[in-house]
């Protein structure tokens, strides 16, 4: 069982009368020094939250209330201000222009002091009233209350990769496209999966359990965010995800790949940990390895060849000729991440680490997906036949039969056909 699997606390929880919809999910504490950003203190509670920070003359203010196991402590403070502490909020580098970001919200910790276990977050207008009495009894309510989670303090020596999923949402039917994409990605060097989790179909829950109690996945509740998708919000919040998941692995994975489920990253001639590990014996500061994009479209034909169980990444081996550097997707080690983006770091915690782009003739991101007919005139594009993913297909035939045996009457799933 991954050590990740401690930070089981996480909800989305609301900040009480704030100006606009405001929301937090999770409490980290966080001694790294992020040497390009020094308006964010060290050390710091790092929580993982939403609102309104863009498109405003003012934003949104926030503060930090936190809370202490230790009641001596708490009746030897000299003020109660010192449970109080004011955020710096930050919103995440890419939000699309749309009104509501996922952001930082960041509370300072003096060096001397007691780390608190849990913290809440307030809106501007509550803590406002309340700091000119001093009054900690006539605090009202956050609305939330955050577990402070701590991260080992030093690095595990295990050598790991790990999987962090944008939310699935918007009753998410594929249950043998999910099955295929595990299970293919164990095979090429994934140890586990974290799953941030709207909704599916009973079909799709029922495979993620099944994952869940064999140890492969950990899913995450996603619920009770009131935003419209991709009008309030970006991707019901996956930047929010996507962090709070590499908040989550610093010390405790070696590497971390934030993924969809239709997405594979493969190497030439070596698997992912063992092409990872060549650049840690240079002794470089590589920090994130970006991988770039090769399409393979669904609404291409299938490959005339072949003839095994109907899985995506066997029959489609037509691939776009040309690979997109600024859609790839990158490992990277959680330590190092400041701020991570869907496609590429935003943010790194120290000026020397660095982003290498991995080069087409040792690794590439393969995206299967249906092309963008009204964005770029992709169906007209030049393919190549590439059929790479062959060499892994009695392995993957095997382990999908496997769970076809186990979890096809007990998820009422269709069986396996073959081509």
């Amino acid at each position: 069982m991954p050590d990740g699997r401690r930070f089981l606390n996480a909800t989305w929880q609301p900040v009480i009368d704030s100006k606009y919809k405001f929301y937090v999910y999770s409490a980290y504490l966080d001694k790294r020094i992020l040497e390009k950003q020094i308006n964010i203190p060290s050390p710091r509670v790092r929580v993982v939250g939403v609102a309104r920070l863009l498109n405003l003359t003012i934003a949104e203010r926030a503060f930090c209330r936190y809370w202490y196991d230790d009641e001596q402590f708490k009746l030897e403070a000299k003020s109660r201000k010192k449970f109080i502490a004011e955020a710096v909020m930050t919103p995440f580098t890419e939000h699309h222009g749309l009104d509501y970001s996922a952001c930082f919200i960041d509370c300072l910790i003096a060096i001397t002091a007691k780390i608190p276990t849990a913290v809440s977050v307030y809106s501007e207008q509550v803590m406002t009233t309340f700091l000119k009495d001093d009054d900690l009894i006539s605090l009202p309510d956050a609305g939330n209350f955050l577990p402070i989670n701590i991260q080992p303090e030093k690095p595990n020596d295990r050598t790991d990769l790990v999987a962090c999923v944008k939310p699935l949402y918007s009753e998410f039917v594929q249950a043998w496209k999910l099955i295929e994409w595990i299970e293919l990605n164990k095979i090429l060097g994934f140890s586990h999966f974290y799953i941030y989790y709207h909704n599916s179909t009973k079909e799709v829950k029922c495979v993620l359990d099944d994952y869940v109690k064999n140890g492969t996945v950990t899913l995450f509740q996603w619920q009770n965010l009131p935003f419209k998708n991709n009008v309030d919000l970006r991707e019901e919040n996956m930047f929010a995800a996507l962090n709070d998941c590499a908040l989550r692995s610093i010390n405790v994975h070696k590497y971390v790949a934030p993924f969809d489920v239709d997405e594979f990253i493969v190497t030439k001639n070596y698997t992912l940990l063992k092409f990872l590990e060549a650049f840690d014996k240079r002794g470089g500061n590589e920090i994130s390895f970006v991988f770039q994009l090769a399409f393979f479209y669904l609404q291409w034909p299938d490959d005339s060849y072949y003839s095994g169980v109907d899985l995506t990444t066997q029959k489609k081996t037509k691939r776009r000729t040309e690979f997109k550097k600024n859609r790839g997707k990158y490992i990277c080690k959680p330590e190092g991440v400041a701020e991570i983006g869907n496609h590429f770091l935003w943010k790194m915690t120290k000026k020397k680490y660095r982003e290498v782009v991995i080069k087409p003739e040792f690794g590439n991101l393969f995206h299967y997906r249906n092309c963008e007919r009204d964005y770029d005139n992709c169906w007209e594009d030049q393919f190549i036949e590439d059929r790479t993913m062959w060499k892994y297909q009695k392995e993957l035939e095997k382990s999908m039969k496997v769970i076809e045996q186990n979890l096809a009457e007990k998820c009422k799933l269709c069986r396996l056909g073959n081509i």
